[in-house]
């Protein structure tokens, strides 16, 4: 675009924003013609231009009546090439044209509930994916923040309905259906007098297993409830502050003031008065000329102090003056017959002790089933795993007992010489036990499995039974493909052409012949893989065999084998090989780690690590939603300043696009905040994969290839050496060097 064209459009209204606009369309040879209209806004002709420029049918969305969010969502419709027809009118706000657009990409038609809010339309859509029917509930008129939690509830397999009220806010429905994923009788707190700040005080005391009885009265503010909460999680004597006349920063300042004290020293310093009323005044005292009775300040201990030595002093003065003192409990009835004998050591023996008090027992879980099968692998002497012997998993059976809940105990006060009772501290419960799978009987204490299933304890400390489908064998003769939602064992082989899809593990005991294998968590082949070059096999998590050969294998985790000939191995973590990879191609993002690399024959090997396409088009995608994010901002800014500019407040702020104008410029900030720390978490993990390395802890021979983060290396024969790139160059080092 000439200067002269740019100062004609500008001259005939055109804004600094929309020329360049128009110049950008000329520069790509596009017939700027349709959408070079002063009407339309710099975002709107943007779209448009964007549209022409992927080759749309821009007429779709041309028209001044739609504003830049709807275009948006008509021009990503006709990328993705749905039909953009069942929402491609200006009545339809761009939100739901939004949950419309990703409804068809799912395969899900939303338009015939055009009538229902976006919020609406987004949960329906979410819960058709899930194959759960919400329509009943959105009949009964609950709105997009209350059908959220009862799509959750229903997801998750808890029964909600008796709860349910439509009073209820969406936080409320939330708190009681957390309470029923954790086995809690929410009955004691779905309860309309309370607000879901309340309920949820009253859920996390059940769940921390405290007397919530002490402030479930919905005259307690939920802060203040909170204050009495966490004194009893930390085992205080509540009453001293629980008043409803406390205000919940008083409530906190008295806890706070108990826990920084030290319990004990607390418990001694109330016994004071009584310290002084035993001792008295010591003028009242019976004064014995041979000993005097020292009693420590704590109270813990008595002390004989004799005024000579040597002296046998009469056992009834002894008990006289230890009655007159007050001190009755711990005697040492050894050390007293000594000295009444005239038989002690020492100067100052002692002859009451009292006792400190011991602390109750920590309340702990215990568990029926192996809590670290499958976390722990049996390994050979060779250092490969021993799939044989190793045992990955645990099945249990429905109504089976799995875990026991074993109540913290009271402790065992203790004494003061003086026989005053220093009281115990209880040992701390354990929160209730979170997880899936799996029922609490009556007793509060009894977890038992809700349906067979697969049973493991997470890291985090969380029970989870997961639904199994055990088959013998899986052939083209017996069913050819499975597809469950849960877990899928099998015990026997699995042949050619078959396929095997599951939303968690894949666990199979026998042979691998060229199948289709797919889930959302970790693969075992417990004898191997044999695909000839044919089936698929790709896991969410890591992939786990005895051996690959021919196979084409993608983890999204890490893969661990003990060989591997002739494979397509990718890995988003590490590869992990305790023998010898010989042939094929392999790609780990994180790292490689294997004995032996290629064979004498000089097979060829080819090894790839670090940052692979992957990465790079994440990160590409990256700075150009930053890119272009930043000049749609810059766009609406513009476009804002000059209506401040053009209209006086009292006007603009009456104007629809004005108002259109500062939400987006507000949402348009959020997206760019939300993406820049997206990219620098992902520049930090970018950092992460530059430092992956190759370990080669045995022989590594010709006809291997490395490829590390894009840098290109030929191998040549060598023994026990790690590869790596090192400012963008292949280094090669020995394993016993730093």
């Amino acid at each position: 675009m000439t200067e002269n064209q740019k100062k004609l459009f500008l001259k005939t209204g055109f804004t600094w924003d929309q020329v360049a606009e128009l110049e950008a369309g000329m520069e790509k040879g596009l017939n700027i013609a349709t959408y070079a209209n002063k009407n339309l806004l710099a975002i709107q002709m943007r779209q448009i231009r964007l549209g022409m420029e992927a080759g749309l049918l821009v007429e779709k969305y041309a028209d001044p009546r739609f504003d830049w969010f709807q275009m948006e969502e008509i021009r990503l419709g006709l990328v993705d090439n749905v039909d953009v027809n069942k929402y491609a009118m200006p009545k339809i706000s761009y939100d739901k044209m939004r949950q419309i657009r990703l409804g068809l990409l799912d395969g899900i038609d939303l338009s015939k509930y055009l009538y229902l809010p976006s919020g609406t339309l987004k949960v329906l859509r979410e819960a058709l994916l899930s194959k759960l029917n919400i329509i009943d509930y959105i009949n009964d008129g609950y709105d997009a923040e209350q059908l959220e939690e009862i799509r959750l509830a229903l997801l998750s397999g808890v029964n909600i309905k008796p709860y349910l009220l439509k009073e209820y806010r969406g936080p409320s429905i939330g708190e009681i259906r957390m309470g029923l994923e954790n086995n809690l009788d929410v009955a004691v707190y779905a309860k309309i007098e309370l607000s879901w700040t309340q309920m949820r005080e009253i859920r996390l005391g059940m769940e921390n297993r405290v007397d919530y009885t002490k402030y479930e009265n919905p005259l307690y503010d939920a802060s203040q409830m909170r204050e009495i909460r966490l004194g009893l999680q930390d085992d205080i004597d509540v009453s001293s502050y629980c008043s409803l006349m406390n205000t919940s920063n008083e409530m906190k300042k008295k806890r706070m003031k108990i826990m920084n004290s030290n319990i004990a020293s607390v418990n001694k310093e109330a016994m004071g008065s009584k310290n002084l009323e035993h001792g008295k005044d010591k003028k009242e005292l019976t004064v014995f000329d041979d000993f005097t009775i020292e009693v420590s300040a704590d109270m813990m201990s008595a002390n004989l102090v004799l005024k000579s030595e040597n002296r046998r002093i009469d056992k009834a003065d002894l008990q006289k003056a230890l009655s007159e003192r007050g001190i009755i409990k711990g005697f040492t009835k050894e050390t007293i017959e000594r000295i009444s004998n005239g038989k002690y050591d020492g100067d100052n023996p002692v002859i009451a002790v009292g006792k400190e008090p011991i602390t109750g027992d920590d309340g702990y879980y215990e568990y029926f089933f192996d809590t670290e099968r499958g976390k722990k692998m049996t390994y050979l002497e060779d250092g490969s795993i021993d799939y044989e012997h190793s045992e990955w998993f645990e099945i249990v059976r429905k109504a089976q007992k799995v875990v026991f809940y074993h109540e913290a105990t009271n402790g065992e006060p203790g004494y003061t010489v003086y026989g005053d009772e220093i009281p115990a501290r209880k040992g701390h419960n354990q929160r209730i036990l979170e997880g899936q799978g799996f029922v609490l009987q009556a007793d509060k204490h009894t977890y038992i499995a809700a349906y067979d299933g697969r049973i493991e304890l997470t890291d985090d400390g969380k029970v989870i039974i997961s639904p199994i489908l055990i088959l013998n064998e899986l052939t083209m003769s017996n069913g050819k493909a499975v597809n469950f939602n849960g877990c899928v064992y099998v015990k026997g082989r699995v042949g050619d052409g078959t396929r095997i899809e599951a939303t968690e593990d894949v666990i199979i005991d026998g042979f691998v012949e060229a199948a289709t294998i797919e889930c959302g968590g970790n693969i075992l082949f417990r004898q191997g893989v044999n695909a000839n070059g044919e089936g698929y096999i790709h896991a969410g998590g890591t992939i786990f065999a005895y051996f690959f050969e021919n196979a084409n294998v993608i983890a999204g985790g890490d893969v661990k084998a003990n060989s591997s000939m002739g494979s397509n191995i990718t890995a988003d973590g590490t590869i992990y090989v305790a023998k010898s990879i010989v042939g094929g191609d392999l790609f780990c993002m994180r790292g490689l780690d294997a004995l032996n690399i290629g064979n004498s024959a000089g097979a060829e090997t080819f090894i790839r690590i670090g940052i692979n396409d992957k990465v790079v088009a994440k990160q590409q995608l990256l700075d150009s939603r930053m890119k272009s994010s930043q000049e749609e901002l810059d766009i609406l800014t513009n476009a804002y300043r000059e209506y401040q500019i053009k209209y006086p407040v009292e006007k603009r702020n009456t104007m629809e696009v004005f108002i259109k104008l500062e939400d987006a410029i507000y949402t348009k900030k959020l997206q760019l905040k939300e993406i820049s720390e997206e990219k620098e978490r992902f520049s930090e993990e970018i950092k992460e994969i530059r430092m992956a390395k190759a370990v080669i802890r045995g022989n590594l021979y010709e006809g291997v290839m490395f490829e590390i983060n894009s840098n290109k290396w030929v191998a040549h024969p060598n023994k026990k050496v790690a590869i790596s790139n090192v400012s963008g160059k292949v280094k090669v080092y020995g394993l016993d060097e730093k």
